[in-house]
């Protein structure tokens, strides 16, 4: 169960684009975008130096892929953040719905991979596949879960909301609901900032992103964009400066020529009323990931 050359590299891609499209119906890995992060995860730049050794473990019959495991283990040294030294984390460990066996022979062959290196701690899901805003363990995955509770790992740092939705069906922009506040824009590239002026003042900023191809890579995610963040300064609230800062990022992501949108929000957020504001636009929850597991046994 060694990853030595990658024969079963269409296997791999058929299984985990079988659980994405569990999760998120369209979205899709090509193959050798698979590969390249077997070897190294560019997005996740903070992390990824930190990795010292990587192994990926799968079960096969003949070239189907039924399970498969990611793992990495983090340095010691000082640049190393505290919290991640010598730390071993299972990225991501998928298998087909009704192989079970195999799921729990791929845990098996990762906890022991994780004695070998020596670790201090396991954890799972931190990394997560490499797919837009998918960091943690879908709930749309009931047969992965269950596996990881089942096995001894917990979840430590809760969960976190994919909001999605279309954009076709926003208004654009109209008058400002409030005297004397503007909105301006910076571009750069796939990503514009949204900034609410009163007079000199900012006192609320969107951003968001128009493109989550990564410049053509990930076809799959042509038509989408992503709402990266959205604030209004308290004293301002409640006056619908909110929504109209929202239509004028919606307006430029069409112009762009988005269709859908992805975000995350925070349980925490989402107390504080986030989730009840986005389904004004007819957004809504589409996947709920529990984050931060870890091996207690």
């Amino acid at each position: 169960m060694t990853w030595v050359d990658r024969p079963h590299l269409p296997g791999l891609q058929t299984l985990i684009n079988t659980h994405l499209e569990m999760a998120l119906p369209g979205w899709a890995l090509p193959a050798e975008f698979i590969a390249e992060r077997l070897d190294r995860y560019p997005e996740q730049f903070v992390l990824d130096p930190w990795v010292v050794e990587r192994r990926t473990f799968f079960v096969v019959d003949g070239l189907q892929v039924n399970a498969a495991a990611h793992l990495l283990r983090y340095g010691d040294d000082p640049e190393v953040g505290a919290d991640y030294r010598n730390i071993g984390d299972i990225a991501w460990l998928l298998f087909t719905p009704g192989a079970e066996e195999a799921g729990m022979e791929l845990l098996a062959a990762a906890r022991e991979q994780m004695r070998q290196w020596g670790v201090r701690l396991t954890s799972a899901w931190d990394f997560g596949l490499p797919v837009p805003l998918c960091s943690g363990l879908p709930d749309a995955w009931p047969h992965i879960r269950r596996l990881f509770a089942e096995g001894g790992f917990t979840t430590e740092a809760g969960k976190e909301f994919i909001f999605g939705g279309d954009l076709d069906t926003i208004p654009h922009p109209g008058p400002a609901p409030v005297a004397d506040v503007m909105v301006q824009c910076a571009i750069s590239g796939t990503e514009a900032t949204f900034t609410l002026q009163h007079g000199a003042v900012t006192i609320g900023e969107c951003g968001c992103v128009a493109d989550l191809t990564q410049n053509g890579r990930l076809p799959a995610f042509a038509g989408w964009g992503k709402l990266e963040y959205l604030n209004v300064v308290e004293a301002w609230r409640n006056r619908g400066l909110g929504r109209w800062l929202v239509q004028y990022a919606v307006a430029w992501m069409r112009d762009a020529g988005c269709k859908r949108i992805a975000f995350s929000v925070v349980p925490d957020d989402d107390a504080r009323g986030a989730g009840r504001f986005y389904r004004r636009f007819g957004w809504d929850v589409r996947l709920t990931l529990e984050k931060g597991w870890v091996d207690k046994t």
